[in-house]
């Protein structure tokens, strides 16, 4: 389980703090970057799981925008692997007719759909 951020908080906030951590590791983030990354990480964590859920549309979009603004917030220089995920979640979520992922590929790689 990542660490918590050292902050005065009551039980029932930090038991959401961690609930809301482990869904990181679901959204393709290291739950340890997130929770080094302070409040604005968090807000990060919060709004890419809305984009996610959102699916296709302006909706998902206008929440993708957030995801960005908030990422600004974060020191590049300190915490440069978890913005590099955020970026590849993002990447992932602009995504069109169920696409949701991205692949590093080489030329000539084929890549096989599993229903083949």
């Amino acid at each position: 389980m990542p660490t918590l951020p050292n902050w005065t908080l009551s039980q029932e906030s930090r038991t959401r703090m961690a609930e809301l951590l482990r869904t990181a590791s679901d959204l393709g983030l290291d739950p340890d970057a997130v929770a080094g990354g302070g409040l604005a990480a968090l807000q990060v964590l919060i709004m890419l799981k809305r984009a996610t859920d959102a699916g296709e549309g302006v909706g998902r979009e206008r929440l993708i925008v957030q995801v960005q603004e908030m990422a600004n917030r974060l020191d590049p220089t300190a915490h440069a692997y978890l913005l590099r995920q955020i970026q590849g979640r993002v990447l992932a979520l602009l995504g069109h007719n169920g696409d949701t992922e991205v692949a590093h590929v080489t030329r000539g790689e084929i890549v096989v759909p599993k229903p083949l």
